[in-house]
């Protein structure tokens, strides 16, 4: 364990927790899963019905906003049903706890599997059909956030996105789990868990977790909102901002997770004129200038517009960078390479009244059922996680049959 998570189990800290501790006479702690910037997760055993949760323990210094994660979590649960109400984990009780250290929040939540992070940095990149499976569901536990619940994530990354596990491989977890000590970015996608990456067909269910700096879309927030990787202009720039940045981040994910690289990547982790700078560059690289027009009323607007030369001269060609690095996938081919592109560049128009809305996603003609399997280069196919699958059909594609026509349904 880390020195700067260490330094943390202190008065004001961490919840001081051990293996084999029972909490309210329920919960028996079996080991520890995380820690983060807010607290702990610890797997521990439910005596009700001997089944296995994931307990989050906010640190002393942050109950409040674990009091507004546990309001989210008891808003989402009551608003009926959704398809995306199954792809997000689901909440089953709060209490209080004390420590030496204070009072600490407890959420008990159903226990899932590795994060697409940790699966991302073990394989690479996923078979572009689990893509298209994962967008279908994510997309949907989106529109239901946004439109149903009225609430932004504001930290949507493949490490707030678990892959559910089945019930043994969940027992396998605990007994086989690794300690405390030895946990690593990795340690959570054991060779036990019976996940076959290599077959398109196998059925991956994913759902998203950690509410603790989601807010209402009607609220207000003067600290910056998600991770830097994963961040949208208008928050870098402190413009006002709404749902659309959660798009902008699911646009960052799913090409990470197609191509195995992360599309924007901070040079640093310091929030600082410089490191803004730096990052929307980067942006204006890959997606084309950025306009000007967008933040007349910004009081940061001049930080990075004026005087930038080289945004200004950078041409509006915001396909160009995402083709190049999905030809270099050479187990996709072209066809297939270019409906990705066009369905995730939605997902990143600067503007924000043209950014495109999860429900209007869902009806891309990448994510049509007629679309059956990607055709794979065999030849070019890598074998650690990744089947060949041709489809031989002629069956013609929803969208694609002229390119005058709108990708959507």
């Amino acid at each position: 364990m880390s020195s700067q998570y260490l330094a943390k189990y202190e008065k004001g800290g961490y919840w001081p927790g051990q293996i084999g501790q029972v909490i309210r006479n329920r919960y028996i702690n079996i080991k520890l899963l995380g820690i983060g910037s807010f607290g702990t997760v610890w797997m521990a055993r439910d005596k009700a019905d001997d089944s296995y949760k994931a307990l989050k323990f906010a640190m002393t210094e942050h109950r409040d906003p674990a009091k507004l994660e546990i309001e989210i979590f008891k808003n989402i649960q009551s608003l009926g049903t959704h398809p995306g109400q199954e792809h997000i984990v689901q909440f089953i009780e709060s209490f209080r706890t004390k420590s030496d250290f204070g009072k600490h929040e407890v959420m008990c939540l159903e226990f899932v599997g590795p994060s697409l992070s940790a699966v991302r940095k073990r394989i690479g990149s996923l078979h572009l059909e689990h893509v298209r499976k994962i967008s279908i569901q994510l997309l949907n536990a989106i529109d239901f956030l946004h439109t149903k619940c009225r609430i932004i994530h504001c930290d949507l990354k493949p490490a707030n996105m678990m892959i559910q596990i089945s019930p043994d491989d969940v027992k396998k977890v605990a007994i086989n789990g690794r300690q405390p000590d030895e946990i690593d970015e990795t340690s959570d996608v054991p060779t036990f868990y019976d996940i076959d990456f290599n077959d398109p067909d196998y059925e991956i269910s994913v759902k998203i977790c950690d509410f603790g700096i989601s807010m209402k879309s009607d609220g207000h927030c003067e600290f910056p909102v998600q991770s830097c990787n994963y961040r949208a202009p208008e928050a870098f720039l402190r413009n006002q901002f709404g749902p659309p940045i959660d798009i902008w981040s699911l646009g960052c994910t799913l090409f990470e997770l197609a191509t195995g690289e992360c599309l924007f990547t901070c040079s640093t982790f310091q929030e600082n004129t410089a490191h803004m700078k730096d990052h929307l560059d980067k942006m204006s690289a890959a997606l084309g200038r950025i306009p000007h027009r967008l933040y007349e009323d910004n009081r940061r607007k001049r930080i990075y517009f004026e005087n930038n030369i080289e945004n200004q001269n950078r041409p509006d060609q915001p396909n160009l960078f995402l083709n190049e690095i999905m030809s270099e996938q050479e187990h996709i081919s072209e066809e297939d390479a270019d409906v990705f592109v066009e369905f995730v560049h939605c997902f990143f128009h600067y503007d924000t009244k043209m950014r495109v809305t999860a429900a209007t996603a869902l009806k891309h003609c990448f994510l049509s059922e007629k679309r059956g399997m990607f055709d794979y280069n065999v030849e070019d196919q890598p074998s650690s996680n990744m089947l060949s699958h041709k489809n031989d059909t002629n069956e013609e594609v929803l969208g694609e049959s002229d390119d005058d026509e709108s990708p959507f349904d």
